[in-house]
Parts: C-alpha cells; structure tokens; sequence
C-alpha cells in the first residue's frame, strides 16, 4: 500500500458507499458481527441513514478505495466502538491503528472519559490491535450473540486528557520535584528528605503524568505491593498548574488498572491521599489534587476488598521494585 490511509466520517449522503463496505466485511467476515449478509443486504436507504443518524461512522480509505470501517456510539461519558472491520488485503498495514485511532480523538473532542468494546477472545490479531491502542480487558465476558460457543470479552479504554501520558518507568520520574511537590506542598510529608523520599520510590510501584511532547512531569503517585496480596496507594500529587485537566481521574484509573491483574484480595489508600473508596471503582477526580492529608500515615484506609478485575494499563505482571513498565498510553 504506497499511499497514506486516510479515515473520514460518514454522512448522510455517503450512505451507499456505508451500504457496500459494511456488506462487503459481512461477507467476508460473518464470524466478526452479531448481524449477518442476510439481514441487511436488502435494507431500504431509509435504513442506512439511519444507522448514519445513531452514531458515528468512519471509513478509511486507501486512495479512492474503501479498505476500512468502525463505528461509535455515543453517550455523556462513554463511547462504545463497533463494526470494526478492515479488509483482509489490507491487514497488518495500520489501517486498523488509523480507525481507532480516529475513534478515539472523536470521543475526546466530545467529552468522553473512556472507549469500549467487545472483540472475540479467539481474534488474537484484532486484540492485539486494541491492546497496541491502549484498551485493556475489563474482565467481562459475553457469548457471542450468533453462537454461544464463542466467546466476546469487553476491553475499555480510559482517555487521558490530550497531550499527556503516564508511565511506570521509574527513568522517566524527576526525583528531585517529586521530592520538591511533597515535601513542600503535601502537608503529609512536609519536610520529609530526599534520601528517605529515594527509598520510598526505589521500594514502590511508581506512575508518573507526563506531558506528551516535552516528557515535563505533571503528577505522581506510588504504590506500596507484595503484588499477591495487598497495595497500599499513596503520595498522591498533581502540579498545581495541571490541575483541573481530569489528571488525578487518569492517574487514579492507571493505577486501579494496572493492579487488576494481581486479583489483590485488598486495595487500601492513606487517608484522602486517593479518591474517596465510593468512588474508586469509577477512578473519580482525587478529591484533593495535592494528594489530600494522610491524617494518620500508619493506618492506610481500605477502598476495595476482594479480587479486583480486568488487566493491566500496559506493565507486565512481574514488576518489581526499580521495574521498568508503561501504565498507558496517550
């Protein structure tokens, strides 16, 4: 494929070329969708404008030739990627990487917090396809509508304001405004050193927010695991000039993400130093941005007990101290 794939949305009067992509991948890939050929390939154009009308449908194209298709749904804070379909010619040439791609700069323009979908736990090029994209299972299952034998899994992924990123590389932390954000400005830590700062971080599960283009730190949290057991998360911290972008609601949903896996029987934050245990699950704005006092650093609070679910933002299991990982993606 010589020339750049290019992705466009679908209007009303595009509905015939809709029609004969969406029949061309129902055809050749009946396997991938609940409908069937035979459904909808004598639907009226009444029809496809109004699938048009109930979301939003983007087409890529290589040149003049349609090689590619998915859809959004939308609602307030969630949008849900269907259809997804790229011609088997095409595979394996980013025309897949463009449609999502697309699908999720659609649902940041517009507000959403998070992306799902389903895709067959049998359809390993396409997993690894959303994986590479950021979206990670959430641990739910359903049987696929057309044959109960097979199986779909939900994957979500979570938005991360534009032009930032977080990682769990400990390379990447700056150490030395790490310290400066809590031993200056987290009143839990005022005056703690940095020598005993450097432990905390040499001995923790560490996720730092970062600026995409200048790699600028923005925020920082840690987490104190056995990885099998128990975590504790603490030392929660926003800079001040990044505050009010949804920061502290990413780096509280890297962090629950990326412990999913380990199926720990408990999750415990300092006091206020995490978001409220009501609101852990749907990863809310961290009340206090700072971080938020640890009232007592000896006594971490529970905000989750029994297995978490899902999988990792994108750090293998193993991690250990001074491991090297990324959370998520941009």
């Amino acid at each position: 494929m010589g020339r750049m794939v290019t992705v466009g949305t679908v209007t009303d009067q595009d509905w015939q070329t809709l029609r004969a992509v969406r029949l061309r991948a129902l055809e050749q890939n009946p396997e991938a969708f609940g409908s069937t050929l035979e459904r909808e390939q004598d639907q009226p154009a009444e029809y496809w404008r109004r699938r048009i009308a109930a979301g939003v449908w983007f087409i890529a194209w290589d040149g003049p030739e349609p090689v590619g298709l998915a859809s959004a749904v939308t609602s307030l804070t969630e949008h849900q990627l269907n259809a997804m379909w790229v011609d088997p010619t095409r595979r394996g040439r980013g025309v897949g990487d463009a449609l999502v791609a697309a699908v999720l700069d659609r649902a940041r323009t517009e507000g959403a917090t998070t992306v799902s979908l389903t895709v067959g736990e049998d359809n390993a090029p396409a997993r690894s396809l959303y994986l590479r994209a950021g979206f990670r299972p959430t641990g739910e299952r359903e049987p696929h509508p057309r044959d109960p034998g097979r199986w779909h899994e939900q994957l979500r992924a979570r938005l991360l304001p534009t032009g930032c990123e977080i990682s769990t590389d400990p390379a990447r932390l700056d150490a030395a405004l790490v310290h400066r954000w809590l031993s200056e400005d987290a009143y839990w830590a005022l005056g703690r050193s940095r020598e005993k700062q450097d432990l905390a971080i040499a001995g923790s599960l560490n996720f730092g927010v970062y600026d995409s283009a200048t790699g600028t730190q923005l925020g920082y949290a840690r987490v104190v695991t056995d990885l099998a057991t128990f975590a504790w998360l603490c030392d929660v911290y926003i800079a001040p000039a990044a505050r009010g972008r949804g920061l502290g609601t990413a780096l509280a949903a890297a962090v629950r993400d990326h412990l999913a896996p380990y199926e720990l029987r408990r999750v415990a934050r300092s006091s206020g130093s995490a978001p409220p245990a009501s609101t852990w699950s749907a990863a809310t704005e961290v009340d206090d941005p700072r971080g938020s006092p640890e009232a007592d650093p000896s006594r971490p609070r529970a905000c989750q007990t029994g297995p978490t679910r899902g999988t990792a933002s994108g750090a293998a299991p193993g991690w250990r101290p001074g491991g090297r990982g990324r959370s998520s993606g941009r």
